[in-house]
């Protein structure tokens, strides 16, 4: 506390410089591993569930960028207000992010779904996809959050563990056992996935609320 009243231009400097290298050297193992991902799944999957796959996840993360409406790009702002007292941090969380959003956010995945139903021939289980959207429309608004407030090292390790985790879960019943991969087999560990980081985004979250006064 000493160090940040007597040079506080210092201490955030620093915490920005790490934040920074955690963002982008997560972003950079995230990507190349995911991008490897999908170059197996390619050489794994017929043409047609591949092509199915890459339909879903563009509708989600597509429906997901909709339903958001700007609130994770808005929120650097209004981090001095948040950062006041735990009341305002309720307030905001809960009041002007959440309360808003997430009707959105489900009448969005709800409308991504009919039309995924209605549209697509190969699907997972249909409950899956309104699932997805919704959570990751939190989990976006959580990242950014915990990103803003220098937890970014936090939030890298999470998803990198998590994302790893996934992949193994698709990946070893078909190199061990010989199982073949399906959409519910990419789907259903992809929910679980956005399950667990929500969570623990949240207590992330929670961890900082417990920093305030």
């Amino acid at each position: 506390m000493k160090q940040i009243l007597q040079n506080p231009y210092n201490f955030i400097h620093q915490k920005f410089t790490k934040s920074f290298k955690w963002t982008l050297s997560g972003s950079i193992v995230y990507e190349s591993f995911k991008v490897l991902h999908c170059f197996l799944l390619l050489k794994a999957l017929p043409a047609n569930v591949y092509g199915a796959m890459g339909s879903l996840f563009s509708l989600i993360y597509l429906v997901t960028y909709i339903a958001d409406l700007g609130a994770t790009n808005s929120l650097p702002p209004f981090l001095p207000h948040i950062a006041k007292s735990r009341s305002r941090m309720k307030q905001f969380m809960l009041t002007y992010s959440l309360m808003p959003h997430l009707p959105i956010s489900i009448l969005c995945a709800l409308g991504a779904t009919y039309f995924a139903h209605a549209n697509l021939q190969l699907k997972p289980f249909i409950i899956i996809i309104p699932l997805i959207i919704v959570l990751e429309t939190i989990r976006s608004f959580l990242r950014m959050f915990l990103h803003t407030i220098f937890y970014a090292k936090h939030a890298v390790i999470a998803e990198l563990i998590i994302f790893f985790t996934y992949t193994a879960v698709i990946w070893l019943p078909h190199l061990v056992l010989n199982q073949p991969i399906t959409l519910n087999s990419i789907f259903i560990p992809h929910l679980l996935d956005s399950v667990i980081t929500v969570v623990l985004f949240l207590g992330f979250a929670h961890r900082y609320y417990q920093t305030l006064h």
